[in-house]
Protein backbone atom coordinates (compact mmCIF):
# COMPACT_ATOMS: atom_id res chain seq x y z
CA UNK A 1 0.00 0.00 0.00
CA UNK A 2 2.87 2.25 0.86
CA UNK A 3 4.30 1.53 -2.49
CA UNK A 4 1.06 2.54 -4.35
CA UNK A 5 0.66 6.10 -2.36
CA UNK A 6 4.47 6.89 -3.46
CA UNK A 7 3.93 5.85 -6.91
CA UNK A 8 1.13 8.82 -7.15
CA UNK A 9 2.96 11.34 -4.95
CA UNK A 10 6.11 10.65 -8.03
CA UNK A 11 3.90 11.09 -10.81
CA UNK A 12 2.38 14.27 -8.71
CA UNK A 13 6.18 15.32 -8.51
CA UNK A 14 7.18 14.46 -11.98
CA UNK A 15 4.37 16.49 -13.07
CA UNK A 16 5.54 19.75 -11.21
CA UNK A 17 8.89 19.29 -12.74
CA UNK A 18 8.18 19.39 -16.43
CA UNK A 19 6.81 22.73 -15.52
CA UNK A 20 10.06 23.59 -13.28
CA UNK A 21 13.74 24.12 -14.28
CA UNK A 22 15.96 20.71 -13.50
CA UNK A 23 16.08 20.27 -9.25
CA UNK A 24 19.83 19.12 -9.79
CA UNK A 25 21.50 22.10 -10.77
CA UNK A 26 19.45 23.69 -7.66
CA UNK A 27 20.46 21.14 -5.41
CA UNK A 28 23.84 19.94 -6.30
CA UNK A 29 23.91 17.71 -2.99
CA UNK A 30 21.07 15.76 -2.98
CA UNK A 31 21.10 12.53 -4.81
CA UNK A 32 18.93 12.67 -8.90
CA UNK A 33 15.10 12.40 -8.21
CA UNK A 34 13.60 8.93 -8.72
CA UNK A 35 17.19 7.58 -7.85
CA UNK A 36 15.72 5.06 -5.43
CA UNK A 37 18.27 5.01 -2.85
CA UNK A 38 15.49 6.39 0.14
CA UNK A 39 13.07 3.61 -1.38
Amino acid sequence: MKRKRLAELVREEAGGLQEAPAPREERPGEAPHGGGLEA
